[in-house]
């Protein structure tokens, strides 16, 4: 409903379009790409608790290009597994002789589930 009325809004104080034909190019680009995205990523993106694990990650239509917010939690747990392993000669040590395992992981809060998806085989 807030939506429908800043449209209406932008429409009476003749602001709904960029006058700078870049801003224009922008928002056209812009609407193009919504529904590309929303019929690539499916159902899971029409609501506010998505799934980031639901599915797999999605690799085709615009998200070849670029990956989805919602999977910034995974990537940064990815990223710091992996500095971790790699981070320090003691922990390098225990994983290659003692066959320690760094593992990412994320806690729902909704469900209080942990999954565990990186670094294991």
């Amino acid at each position: 409903m807030v939506g429908l009325v800043g449209l209406v809004w932008l429409i009476l104080i003749h602001h709904l379009f960029g006058s700078h034909p870049v801003l224009i190019g922008v928002q056209v680009a812009t609407v193009l790409l919504m529904p590309w995205a929303r019929k690539t990523f499916g159902i899971r993106s029409f609501h506010a608790s998505a799934s980031t694990s639901e599915g797999g990650l999605v690799t085709s239509g615009p998200y070849r290009y670029w990956r989805h917010p919602i999977y910034a939690v995974r990537a940064n747990v990815r990223a710091s597994a992996d500095h971790l392993r790699r981070g320090s000669e003691i922990l390098e040590d225990l994983i290659a002789r003692d066959g320690l395992l760094v593992v990412g992981a994320e806690y729902s809060l909704e469900s209080g589930e942990v999954e565990l998806f990186d670094g294991l085989t």
